[in-house]
């Protein structure tokens, strides 16, 4: 019989060695800060296409959405200072947007930080 492989497996090197050992331990915050910086400088900018979803606008004049596709969801912030005049996204809207893909550690999500959307029509989802 073989010896079972730790819950950890995905662990390579030091990781692994320094899991049960005493070794490096990660604060959330920490660790959400270092998936930050890995997605921020592996990903960066980005043109994403989606449908709008989740449409909101608070009175901070900030809007925030999610992008969406048959299979995955992807969270958008498009803060007031970078919106375009004339522009308008509303639920179900199929966009093109740029920006910085991030992760916004204090809900553990993957987002982008939206500079430009282009209207792409309507989409389909959510009809």
């Amino acid at each position: 019989m073989g010896v079972l492989e730790p819950r950890n497996s995905f662990l390579t090197g030091d990781a692994r060695q320094s899991a049960g050992t005493g070794g490096r331990v990660y604060r959330v915050s920490e660790l959400l800060g270092e998936l930050k910086r890995l997605v921020q400088e592996g990903v960066g900018y980005a043109w994403v296409e989606g449908e709008v979803s989740d449409f909101r606008r608070p009175t901070s004049g900030h809007i925030y959405f999610v992008l969406k596709d048959e299979r995955a969801r992807l969270h958008a912030a498009y803060f007031r200072g970078r919106q375009q005049e004339g522009v308008s996204v509303r639920d179900g809207d199929l966009v093109r947007v740029f920006g910085l893909v991030s992760v916004y550690e204090a809900r553990s999500e993957v987002q982008i930080v939206v500079e430009q959307v282009v209207p792409q029509g309507r989409g389909v989802l959510l009809e």
